[in-house]
């Protein structure tokens, strides 16, 4: 089931694993930028469901990379090792 996100996680190392949040949680990350750092947060690895494929959005740096996908496993790859390649390739 998909939940918000713990925004008072402050390190990747508390967030690790991939954790599955809801659109508007997903609306808050993106909105949380630092306009002087360009970072996000929460860190962590967060993927949502969005229609027929999943969103997988690695924080763990703070820069928000976001990736699209067919299928839940290709996404859950990709967050974990970066293996996988996105949506449609």
């Amino acid at each position: 089931m998909a939940e918000g996100i713990n925004w008072r996680t402050t390190t990747a190392s508390q967030n690790l694993s991939p954790q599955e949040i809801t659109p508007q949680a997903a609306s808050e990350l993106f909105a949380s930028c630092d306009r002087n750092a360009g970072r996000y947060s929460p860190l962590g690895l967060f993927y949502l469901k969005e229609g027929a494929q999943y969103i997988g959005i690695d924080n763990s740096s703070g820069n928000a990379w976001t990736e699209e996908f067919s299928d839940l496993a290709a996404c859950l790859m990709w967050l974990r090792e970066g293996a996988c390649p996105p949506f449609g390739g």
